[in-house]
């Protein structure tokens, strides 16, 4: 059993730090119908700190004064999508996976969904209780097996537009001639038809796309050939992994590595939605094999200080990171620490007590944001 929670943002701004204007979240089962009682949509009131890009406002249509009158507190609004998250967590768990759904979702949607989380204190991992699935990444990986998945060429267009106005009038869910309004509750519509779409592409190749493994399991060390999507062709490369875990993998670029020998030629692919296709069958060079193993070698004495010193570590990640127990260890020796270690070490308290109250304790009627600093 599996259940998809389609969800669409727009946003005041393409950077992360940006304002969410409106949120729609819609859960569907694996047959892609609609759960009764759990799709709804939210709207944020504009905020007196930011203003937002012409840009965004042109393309989102977003209406001003329907905000200022309507809209949620940015507070408020991350705490009831976190609400709603946890609650079809909690309702559907049980029953199968859970997969958070968004088209281009890998590049913006979650990123966006994470700060707004974490800026408001609230912990945007879900422990486990999540999968994640951007239909962008699948459409491209798919597309390498069924090319009928492409969209014709408009002219002067010189290579295909995987974008999800192109698709949907691709594939019927739009006209030819129609546009994607981008507001919140059509896009996930159109996010629903195209998942329903994609797993009949992923039924053809003996699966569904809740089990589809976009990037085939590889073991530490193996050097693989690697079909990749990038600006509008398929690449080839020679990929080591230098790191694996259940669910994602570093892979190195052996090509590049007789050039230089850094981090940038690492790179991150997470087997579920990255558009990575092992080519296996061809016949490796000698000089990758040799490349491979001074890679393991020189990679195997690297640490991850060497290239992010601990003061510019994302400190908003780091209270997830630490147990509430060393939280509080650390929190009481804060005053007898070094100056220049203090302001990241009040930064980590903070969000700790934004964790712990979830913002506002109705309880204690105190917001943590004048309370979390007592002298």
């Amino acid at each position: 059993m599996a259940y998809f929670l389609l969800f669409d943002l727009e946003t005041s701004s393409r950077l992360f730090l940006g304002q969410v204007f409106s949120a729609h979240f819609q859960l569907v089962d694996e047959h892609f119908q609609k759960v009764p009682g759990y799709e709804k949509t939210w709207y944020g009131a504009l905020s007196c700190l930011e203003i937002p890009e012409p840009k965004a406002l042109k393309i989102n249509k977003i209406r001003l004064d329907f905000l200022s009158q309507k809209g949620l507190t940015e507070a408020q609004m991350a705490k009831e999508i976190f609400e709603f998250l946890e609650g079809v967590k909690k309702d559907f768990g049980g029953k199968g996976k859970i997969f958070l759904t968004g088209f281009n979702a890998g590049n913006f949607d979650f990123q966006y969904l994470r700060t707004l989380l974490i800026r408001n204190g609230f912990n945007p991992c879900f422990y486990g209780g999540y999968f994640y699935l951007d239909l962008l990444k699948a459409a491209r990986h798919l597309a390498y097996f069924f090319p009928e998945i492409f969209p014709p060429f408009i002219p002067p267009e010189t290579q295909p537009s995987f974008r999800l106005e192109r698709l949907s009038q691709h594939f019927g869910f739009l006209n030819s001639n129609q546009k994607q309004r981008h507001e919140v509750t059509m896009d996930v519509e159109l996010t629903r038809l195209l998942l329903e779409k994609l797993n009949f592409f992923c039924l053809k190749k003996n699966s569904s796309i809740a089990n589809f493994e976009f990037l085939p399991a590889l073991g530490l060390g193996e050097i693989f050939v690697s079909q990749e999507y990038h600006q509008g062709k398929w690449v080839q490369k020679y990929r080591q992994v230098m790191l694996e875990y259940k669910t994602a993998y570093l892979l190195l670029d052996l090509e590049a590595f007789q050039e230089k020998r850094d981090l940038t030629l690492l790179r991150y692919k997470n087997r579920r939605w990255d558009n990575c296709i092992v080519d296996n069958q061809q016949p490796f060079p000698e000089e990758f094999k040799q490349k491979s193993a001074l890679a393991l070698k020189i990679y195997a004495l690297r640490s991850i200080s060497d290239v992010y010193p601990i003061s510019d570590c994302d400190i908003e990640q780091d209270i997830y990171r630490l147990t509430p127990d060393k939280i509080s260890e650390v929190c009481k020796n804060v005053k007898s620490l070094e100056s220049s270690s203090i302001k990241d070490l009040k930064d980590l308290q903070l969000r700790y007590q934004l964790k712990k109250h979830n913002f506002f304790n109705e309880e204690e009627g105190k917001n943590p944001l004048f309370s979390a600093w007592e002298d």
